[in-house]
């Protein structure tokens, strides 16, 4: 038999490598530890390779493995994708839209839904508009932009909106970070909200102030320190073995992420877009 032949085992497969450990993964997706133990023991089998390694922490891909677990995740996407053609029922849109966003998942998340939604309609113009989620909020109130991503939850009677998912900050270093760079913590003032800064930062001496979480991002990849991250955001590049959590208990600052558009905006393109960001949304939540 061949790998198409074993389709539906890409989705257990992708879901213990994101999960990070069989116990999680199984809870996650809804089946017993060991009948997703014998779908891994069966890929490997079907594979003639090693595909992950298991210790007491949990399991780790090898070089094959994380091939497999990347393609595995694009033909999963695509599948969703599929599958939301054949349940909308899209007439030709047209005109302008603008989607504001802020940084991080601007990079993570629209590149795939632009080109997805230009391969649908060819004549609709998506432009992105980035900014801090306050300045998105306001733009949206005053009609500037179309629609918006943001963090937060909001009460207003111009914009109608809907939290999306709900995430967290928590600590990751790059991994053997230089002992010299381990009392630095790398953060964005504006992402902790009301959280109290010296509940968590005790055991830190050199603090590295950043105007976004694309910057806290970077710094903590080339290894000046300890970023305070979204987990979402730092979770693919967990899976590509480039950082380590710390403190793995210690979740912090709700980050709640919201869509929304101008109550008075009733337009087609509008309303259609709003609709397939929420169903790419909640997809790409799932698998990150």
């Amino acid at each position: 038999m061949r790998l198409r032949d074993h389709i539906e085992k890409l989705n257990y497969y992708v879901a213990a490598i994101e999960h990070g450990t069989l116990r999680k993964a199984a809870k996650a997706i809804g089946i017993g530890q060991p009948q997703l133990t014998k779908v891994l023991n069966q890929l490997e089998d079907l594979l003639e390779t090693q595909l992950v390694i298991r210790d007491h922490k949990g399991i780790t891909t090898t070089q094959e493995g994380h091939k497999l677990y990347t393609q595995g995740k694009k033909i999963l996407s695509d599948i969703d994708k599929i599958e939301f053609e054949l349940h909308s029922q899209f007439t030709e849109l047209n005109g302008e839209i603008t989607i504001g966003t802020y940084d991080s998942i601007s990079r993570y998340f629209f590149p795939d839904f632009i080109k997805y939604m230009k391969s649908l309609f060819p004549a609709l113009n998506i432009s992105l508009y980035t900014d801090r989620s306050s300045k998105l909020i306001e733009k949206l109130e005053k009609g500037q932009i179309d629609i918006s991503v943001f963090v937060g939850d909001i009460k207003s009677s111009k914009i109608d909106n809907e939290v999306v998912y709900e995430d967290y900050f928590s600590f990751y270093q790059k991994k053997d970070l230089d002992k010299d760079f381990s009392k630095t913590l790398i953060y964005f003032p504006e992402s902790l909200g009301d959280t109290s800064f010296e509940a968590f930062t005790k055991k830190y001496s050199t603090f590295h102030r950043c105007e976004n979480l694309e910057t806290v991002l970077s710094l903590t990849l080339s290894g000046l320190g300890v970023g305070l991250i979204p987990m979402k955001v730092a979770h693919e590049h967990i899976i590509q073995g480039n950082l380590a959590q710390i403190n793995s208990k210690h979740r912090i600052a709700r980050h709640n992420i919201s869509i929304g558009k101008h109550s008075k905006d009733k337009s087609q393109e509008t309303e259609t877009l709003c609709k397939e960001i929420l169903r790419f949304l909640e997809v790409w939540s799932q698998n990150n």
